[in-house]
């Protein structure tokens, strides 16, 4: 998605009331972001207990 299909997407997410991050990582492409997005994911499964 490009940017701002993305931040439309988020703030209508949370306009519902759905508890949404959003982190923009500028580098990443289809076949990176899984992998850039890994640190972040541990830390909120670590703060959820997971």
């Amino acid at each position: 998605m490009v940017p701002k299909d993305t931040q439309a997407f988020v703030e209508h997410e949370q306009k519902l009331g759905i508890d949404t991050t959003h982190h923009r990582a500028a580098d990443a492409d289809h076949g990176t972001i899984a992998y850039l997005a890994l640190p972040a994911l541990v830390s909120w499964l670590d703060a959820k207990g997971v």
